[in-house]
């Protein structure tokens, strides 16, 4: 049933209402009021379906005008993007790229206030970064704020679903609590993630001060466009920063590597009656592996290899420091057992770190061909007995530098036949694993000692590190490989 004022209003004696169809969707209605009298009977058909096609001709012009104001919101939303992509394309950091998003966000999307908030990610606040106050008395208020999970519940929703999330009356809402409307008296709220991949790393905040009209959804779609051409931004940055830390990583290795490598011997020192060869393979651009020689007086020669007790640059660090020590304690003590044990001392006086480092040191005098030796921790040296191939572990008592003030370390001493080798390594040398995850062991090493005992100092290292890296295969290396051959000459 009509109401009265309308029947009153038409001038006919019977109404018609006519569906407005587009697409076979009802989009109004068509009010048409008749005077039956006045019309014959034969015409009134036909003047229902004039007006049947009258209805859908209206239908039609309405659709058409609707698609329009559709395209035109697209458009307006399309170069409203477009004018914030040219905007933060340029920016040079992540504070310039906010700066022009708050400036530009209440223009294009017509709202009074906008905040680009940047997540701290020790304390999990959200901080004010960028704020723009287009109305309203608010920035100091704003721009002090920290935001800690739950103060503002709108906030966690958007982080936890990583959407645009709305209010319309953030005065009555629980989602915005009263604090933040006393303090920011927002009438709508906008909460618009910052997301990159998997991480939320912003928020985007924007609302009405002043006005009780509503945000529109092209309003919060332009919006939720600008908060994703900042999220991509901030992507961009974020790639840009983790690039230059691995270029400036890269170049900060490459100078430690050529330190460390200045730091072992340039030369192999001409020693009367004796061979010398050696190899030292970094896992990483750097390592905690060194080997040294150490010109002694009466012609002696000081011969070192240790394995600190880590891995890359920390590593490589304490080698420098272990290294320089152990040259000055051999300058200073006449056995190798003093030597380490005072170099100990000075290093734990500085070992902040808490790290170790297992050490051999022989010393070397060709005169009567004995080797006096300590072992601080390093169990990996070797004689070969040029006479019957037999292999023997050169073991002494000792504990790693770095661990006590005062270690108990032993001095032997080792007599070398002619022939006879004495090989020195680190645990990558025997550890080193193939395709299967088998190590190379050593089985393998003393085997190949034993079939290469008559070759050169040279020819034995060579042949070591041959069948090492034979063994390894593609297999990732993942520890450094030291090497030292000590041969008197048959």
């Amino acid at each position: 049933m009509l109401p009265d004022a309308l029947w009153r209003s038409l001038a006919g004696d019977e109404v018609m209402l006519l569906p407005l169809l587009a697409q076979n969707r009802l989009i109004g209605c068509m009010l048409v009021s008749l005077n039956r009298e006045s019309v014959p009977v034969r015409l009134h058909d036909k003047r229902m379906g004039m007006l049947a096609g009258i209805a859908q001709q209206v239908a039609a012009s309405i659709e058409s005008v609707r698609q329009a104001g559709y395209r035109d919101e697209e458009a307006w939303i399309s170069w409203a993007l477009l004018e914030v992509s040219q905007a933060i394309s340029n920016a040079q950091t992540i504070d310039e790229m906010l700066e022009h998003v708050v400036r530009l966000t209440p223009l294009l999307a017509g709202v009074d206030r906008c905040a680009a908030l940047l997540l701290d990610k020790e304390s999990g606040d959200f901080v004010v970064s960028q704020l723009h106050v287009g109305r309203g008395d608010s920035a100091e208020a704003f721009a002090e704020m920290r935001l800690p999970p739950g103060a503002v519940p709108l906030i966690d929703l958007a982080r936890a679903t990583r959407t645009i999330q709305y209010i319309a009356d953030a005065r009555n809402s629980d989602l915005v609590p009263s604090r933040w409307r006393e303090v920011v008296g927002s009438k709508n709220l906008v909460a618009a993630p910052l997301a990159v991949q998997d991480d939320v790393l912003g928020m985007l905040l924007v609302d009405a001060v002043e006005s009780d009209r509503d945000i529109s959804q092209r309003r919060r779609d332009i919006v939720a466009g600008i908060a994703r051409q900042a999220s991509l931004s901030l992507e961009n940055f974020q790639l840009q920063v983790q690039e230059q830390q691995r270029i400036r990583l890269l170049q900060e290795l490459e100078v430690a590597h050529r330190i460390q490598t200045s730091l072992l011997p340039d030369e192999i020192p001409d020693v009367p009656g004796y061979e010398l060869a050696h190899d030292w393979e970094a896992a990483r651009e750097v390592g905690g592996d060194f080997y040294d020689f150490i010109p002694l007086p009466d012609g002696k020669l000081g011969i070192v290899m240790a394995d600190v007790a880590d891995k890359g640059v920390p590593a490589a660090l304490f080698m420098a420091r272990t290294s320089t020590l152990l040259r000055l304690s051999a300058q200073d003590y006449a056995s190798p057992d003093r030597a380490l044990v005072h170099a100990n001392r000075w290093l734990n006086a500085s070992n902040r770190e808490d790290m170790f480092v297992t050490a051999w040191y022989g010393m070397l005098d060709p005169a009567n061909h004995k080797i006096q030796y300590a072992n601080a921790g390093h169990g990996l040296a070797l004689h070969v007995s040029a006479a019957d191939g037999a292999v023997q572990p050169l073991r002494s008592r000792g504990i790693a530098l770095g661990i006590v003030d005062d270690p108990v370390i032993d001095t032997d001493t080792l007599v070398l036949a002619p022939g006879d080798l004495v090989v020195l390594y680190t645990d990558g040398v025997v550890d080193i694993l193939d395709k299967e995850g088998e190590e190379f062991g050593q089985e393998r090493l003393h085997d190949l000692l034993v079939a290469h005992r008559r070759g050169t100092a040279q020819e034995v290292a060579d042949a070591i590190i041959a069948a090492v890296w034979a063994h390894a295969g593609q297999t990732a290396v993942v520890d450094d490989v030291t090497l030292v051959v000590v041969r008197r000459r048959a």
